[in-house]
């Protein structure tokens, strides 16, 4: 059995926690060992994990990452959206300068409130990760995709062809319909199915330029119409 030194287990934390807060990369696996081998004590040990998810948050927080999704946050997405905008709103002036055809879409989880109504906010938060991580494996690598709102996300589609934003707006319709989500409640069982609303608008290079907010705006109206479609025809 290994023999507990309080004072060299104080220097080993201390030395962890220095190394944390500067910034190297400490695993857990790593620190797991180091509670193993009681080179730290169990109440230590915490204090290094809370630290750990903490800086952890705050890296996520300051890429404009959001945590929860993967995806950028609001703020973040508006920043990249506006500097690709306003890139190829500059280009119209230039000779020989082709403008893309581009497209935003704004997708919103049906009946989100129920579910969290129902089972609680950490079941809605599974539900919000399942619909972001079913968009984030339909979009492009070329497109900006973000969580504006809580069960609100963005696309920003660039360099579209022809008719192809008919064809992706038809993928994402059916791929973002009846998305099963299974969970444990209570020690139960339960599989729902989720859907999702899109609404969509999409500039081609011979069309007026409209600002970007006006048409995330339209994107949003349109979302809520199919919305209401949707909830007329149950």
């Amino acid at each position: 059995m290994l023999e507990v030194n309080t004072e060299s287990q104080e220097r080993y934390f201390h030395d962890l926690m220095s190394k944390i807060n500067n910034g190297e990369n400490i695993t857990l696996e790593f620190v797991k060992r180091a509670r193993r081998i009681k080179k730290i004590s169990t109440e230590q040990l915490i204090q290094l994990l809370e630290k750990m998810l903490l800086t952890t948050q705050k890296a996520l927080e300051e890429s404009g990452i959001d945590q929860l999704t993967k995806m950028l946050c609001r703020d973040k997405f508006y920043s990249i959206a506006e500097e690709i905008y306003n890139r190829i709103k500059y280009g119209e002036g230039q000779e020989g300068y082709k403008r893309p055809n581009f497209g935003v879409m704004v997708i919103d989880v049906n009946n989100f409130k129920a579910i969290n109504d129902a089972y609680g906010h950490l079941i809605g938060d599974k539900a919000i990760a399942t619909c972001a991580s079913k968009i984030l494996k339909m979009v492009r690598p070329t497109d900006v995709v973000g969580r504006i709102g809580g069960d609100e996300f963005a696309v920003l589609f660039i360099g579209l062809q022809g008719g192809e934003s008919q064809s992706i707006l038809k993928r994402f319709t059916s791929d973002l319909s009846g998305i099963p989500f299974n969970f444990i409640y209570k020690e139960h069982q339960v599989s729902i199915e989720i859907n999702m609303a899109i609404g969509s608008v999409w500039v081609y290079e011979n069309e007026i330029l409209p600002p970007l907010t006006s048409l995330v705006h339209q994107a949003d109206e349109n979302m809520y119409q199919v919305k209401h479609s949707m909830k007329r025809q149950r």
